[in-house]
Order: C-alpha cells, then structure tokens, then sequence
C-alpha cells in the first residue's frame, strides 16, 4: 500500500483526521524507533563514545513539514541508542530533555553521537545528531519520588474541575483524538483502547495492550503545541521537550488525561528565532507545562514542558523530501 505525504495545509494547526487513520497495517512506532539505528559503533570505554547512523523510514512518524515529528524526539534520540547498554526494565522512571533546533528528515541517513555512563541503577546518556549543536540532549534514570515527576495535583485538579464545567470549552477533534479548551486549560480525556477501535491507525501506539513511550512523547507534544495555536489561530514549531517517564507500563484500556496548562506559558529563556506579528502583538518563543495523568489525577505516568516557536506564515513553505516514499506497498 502506498501513502502519499501530505498535502499543504489549508488550517491552522493538525487536521481533524490522522493522515493514517484508517490503516490497519501500519508498523508500531516504538518497533520503527528501536530499529532506526542503521549503524553503531561499540562505546570507547573510557570516555563512553559511540558514533553511527539513524533514518526514520516510515511516514506515520511525520510531523511538518515531512520530517520527524516534535514530540518523538523525547524517544528517537536516546531510546534506542541507550538500549544498546540496559534491558529495559532497568531504564524507569527516567526523563530527557531534548533540543530541537532544527529538523531530521524523514528517509536520509543522519548521523548519530552518543555518550553513556552507568553505574547500578543510575545511568546517563548525552546524544547529538546530524552534526548539529541544534540537536543535542540527554536522558538519564531519576528518583521515583525525585521532583521531575511530583505534580500539584491541588492545581491541575482546580483547572480540571473548572473547565470541564464551564460551559464556553471549546471543543476540538485533532489528530483523531477529542481536545477541549478554555482559558486556562487544553486537554483530552481519552481510553486509547476504545479510540484505536474506532481509529485503527492509533493501535501503532499500542504494544501488548499497553501504551508506548511514543504515545507518550507524540501525544504530550500534541496537547503542549496545539493549547497555544489555537489560542493564538497560528502554527507553532516544537523546538525543545522535556519529559520525566515514570514508566513505560501505561494500561491501554483505561481513561487518561493529557493536559497543557495554559497559565503556566512563558517566554522561553532562550529564542531561537525572530518573533512573529499575531492579532497585533508580538509572539516569540514560549513555553508551557504538561502532564500525562490518569483519569483521576491519581497517578502521573509523565510530566514535562515542551518550548515552541510560532509559524511565519508569510515565509514557511513545507517541503517535501524529494523520492520520499512510505515502505509499505
């Protein structure tokens, strides 16, 4: 089966519908991450070092313009490459905080550097792809009860109890998915389980009746950017991502909370770009802070920020990847 790229969008931010949808036969993403590694070399052991090559080969990792998507960066970078040196019941909770100062191609040879430690429990990776400065980063293991994943859960509770019974939420469906907001939250209330029987696409994300940490990072992601473009009827480009992962352990069939936080958007401490005219005001990088929870709030399965950049649409241009083409045919 053959699936054309994307078409130039004609709205503000992702369409109602994801591209693949409707496919029963598309790979899992966490299967396409763990073999992008085309070549890697042993670490040196006194420093950690390894180089090689990664190509993300599969259009359902797609993200504007064709090139792989904001979110999975917080897995495709250190995920595959760390699980060269631990099993991965060893690896959780951990985070990653990764730059995305620019993107990676779906379908090209990209070049891929690494440096891991470990000791016992505790390990370490710092990653750098295509030769660029851009797109560095690191994951490492955390405490259980270590501050990357404490939650005020007294606040997002409060911004939960008050959007769902305001009246004015705006109601979206967005890359398949349900998303509600209001001035204060964006958010989906969602049973991945149930989704994926009406969309069939979104089983990529599911993996012995469990969510995968690509569900996680693509997901996260989506609410984080889409809270702020719908806000401001702009696109925006993810350009860094930080998640603590409690674990990788999520049941499928049971109702989850992705939520962004509108309070809490920021100017980001660093702008990687000019700022962009919006309804007359100035927008530049900004930040906003997320979580995936359970239902009830009871159990926080990740926790993050995520910093974008707006669109100029006057200027951007998608490109499509000359001879791209999905495998599958």
């Amino acid at each position: 089966m053959s699936v054309s790229p994307p078409a130039r969008p004609t709205q503000i931010g992702p369409p109602p519908s994801d591209l693949f949808a409707d496919l029963t036969d598309i790979p899992s993403t966490d299967d396409l991450l763990a073999g992008s590694l085309t070549r890697y070399s042993r670490p040196d052991p006194a420093t950690g070092y390894s180089q090689g090559q990664a190509r993300f080969d599969d259009l359902s990792l797609v993200g504007p313009p064709v090139v792989l998507q904001g979110g999975l960066h917080a897995v495709a970078r250190w995920l595959p490459l760390v699980s060269r040196f631990r099993e991965p019941g060893t690896l959780y909770p951990c985070a990653a905080a990764m730059s995305v100062g620019r993107s990676i191609p779906l379908f090209e040879d990209v070049n891929v550097e690494s440096w891991y430690s470990g000791q016992g429990d505790s390990w370490c990776i710092a990653t750098r792809f295509a030769d660029s400065d851009r797109l560095t980063g690191c994951a490492w293991s955390i405490a259980a009860d270590g501050p990357e994943l404490d939650l005020d859960v007294d606040h997002w509770q409060g911004l939960l109890d008050e959007a769902e019974s305001d009246p004015t939420a705006q109601p979206y469906t967005i890359m398949s998915l349900p998303y509600s907001g209001t001035e204060k939250l964006f958010w989906s209330r969602v049973n991945m389980q149930a989704e994926a029987v009406r969309t069939p696409g979104l089983r990529r994300f599911i993996v012995n009746d469990r969510l995968s940490l690509a569900f996680v990072a693509y997901y996260l992601d989506n609410v984080a950017v889409i809270s702020r473009a719908t806000m401001l009827r702009n696109p925006f480009l993810t350009t860094q991502i930080g998640i603590a992962f409690a674990t990788d352990q999520i049941p499928a069939n049971q109702e989850l909370l992705l939520m962004a936080d509108r309070t809490s958007i920021r100017p980001a401490s660093l702008q990687v770009g000019r700022p962009v005219e919006l309804d007359g005001r100035t927008v530049g990088s900004e930040t906003v802070d997320m979580i995936l929870a359970s239902g009830d709030l009871a159990t926080v399965y990740a926790r993050g920020f995520l910093t974008m950049h707006p669109m100029d649409r006057s200027v951007f241009k998608p490109r499509i990847a000359h001879g791209a083409q999905d495998k599958r045919q």
